[in-house]
Order: structure tokens, then C-alpha cells, then sequence
């Protein structure tokens, strides 16, 4: 029965991920006419969407709430995330910009999860409290990143990594800021010994944040 369940909710979750990618694709075309043709053209990506979301997430979703006993409530966290990553991936790896209402979309998920844990009596506070350390681990050091680096770190990654903070906890966004920050290296130096990129190539985190979230699941940490 949770199996079931488990693809019942990634189904769900991945539906929003879909729509969106789409809109991106025909909200880039111009001209209504184009847009039309857009919508209407089947499209390798929403399938690739669907496969990633239903069929990968319900197996991640299996391997958390299995191999590492986490809770049943956890694991549809840790679910969504990974599902609402693959719109993120794809939004950034393509246009290196994460829309706001993606952003605001996950931190409606976030409010939902807290209500429900809260009623669920895990606490109030300290779930809050947990949130507000995530917060400030992942959107600080994003922050502070993009103050630093004068423009070489998006606004985009500071709000993705704070509602990643707000979501898995401060110990959970720490795993992911450094497998992303390390598969981003490699793949810089790569590209850079490739010529295929220079030193002042923006590379989008996006993409490189959804890895680390499959990594993360996958040895539960």
C-alpha cells in the first residue's frame, strides 16, 4: 500500500513540474501563432519529466522510507523536493534564471508540510527552529556567496537554497550545498580544460542542486 501511495504523491507533485516546463517553452516563443504551435507540438522534455518524477521518485521514494527508516511524512518531503528540483534543473540549466513563483510554489509546500508535522505533534518550535537554522546555513551562504563573488553567485540560488534550508533542515542543505558545490567544480575545470568555458562562465546551480538531491537520498544523508 505505501508503494502506492508513494506514486500516487509523486504523480501529483510531478504534474505542476510539467506545466511548468511547458509554460517556459511557450512563453519563450513570440508571437501567438508561435505559441500555439508550441503548445501543441509534443514535446521529449515532458516525457522526460514525467519518467524523472514518477518512475524515479517513487524508487527514491521507496529506498529513504525503506533502506533508512525514515518517516512516512519525511520521505513525501524529501519526495517533493526532489520532484520540484527537476523544474528547477531544467529552468536554470536552460535560461540560468529560477522564476519566483517556482520559488514561492516551494515555500507554499514548506507551510503545508509544517502544519501538518505540527498537527502530527512534532512540535511547533523546534520544527520552526530546525527551519530557521536551514535558512540561514543555505540562504546565508548563498548570500553571502553572491555579496562576495560581486554577481558571480545569482539571487536565484540564494532563494532556491533558502527554501531547501526552510524544507530539509540546516544538516540536510549542508550535504546538498557541498556534493552541488563539488559536481559544479569538476564540471567548471572540465569545461575549462575542454575550452568550452572560461573563468567568468556563470555556471547555473540548478541542475548540479537536483544531483545532489539523488545523491543524498541514495545514501541517506
Amino acid at each position: 500500500m505505501v508503494y502506492v501511495l508513494f506514486f500516487l504523491a509523486a504523480a501529483v507533485f510531478t504534474l505542476p513540474v510539467i506545466w511548468m516546463n511547458n509554460n517556459e517553452l511557450i512563453m519563450a516563443e513570440k508571437g501567438w501563432e508561435a505559441r500555439i504551435r508550441c503548445m501543441l507540438k509534443p514535446r521529449k522534455n515532458l516525457i522526460a519529466s514525467a519518467i524523472l518524477g514518477v518512475g524515479a521518485g517513487t524508487g527514491l521514494a521507496v529506498i529513504s522510507y525503506l533502506v533508512y527508516d525514515d518517516t512516512f511524512l519525511y520521505t513525501l518531503k524529501l519526495l517533493f523536493v526532489y520532484v520540484w528540483l527537476i523544474s528547477i534543473a531544467y529552468i536554470d540549466g536552460k535560461t540560468q534564471r529560477i522564476p519566483n513563483k517556482w520559488i514561492l510554489y516551494g515555500m507554499a509546500a514548506w507551510v503545508v508540510f509544517y502544519v501538518i508535522e505540527g498537527l502530527m505533534g512534532f512540535g511547533w518550535m523546534p520544527l520552526l527552529g530546525q527551519a530557521l537554522l536551514g535558512v540561514l546555513m543555505g540562504g546565508g551562504v548563498f548570500l553571502i556567496s553572491a555579496v562576495v563573488s560581486k554577481g558571480g553567485m545569482g539571487m536565484g540560488d540564494v532563494k532556491l537554497y533558502t527554501v531547501l534550508g526552510l524544507m530539509v533542515g540546516w544538516q540536510g542543505v549542508f550535504n546538498l550545498i557541498l556534493i552541488s558545490l563539488v559536481g559544479s567544480v569538476v564540471y567548471g575545470l572540465v569545461m575549462i580544460a575542454s575550452q568550452k568555458m572560461d573563468r567568468k562562465s556563470l555556471i547555473p546551480m540548478g541542475p548540479f542542486t537536483y544531483i545532489a538531491m539523488i545523491v543524498a537520498i541514495l545514501l541517506g544523508i
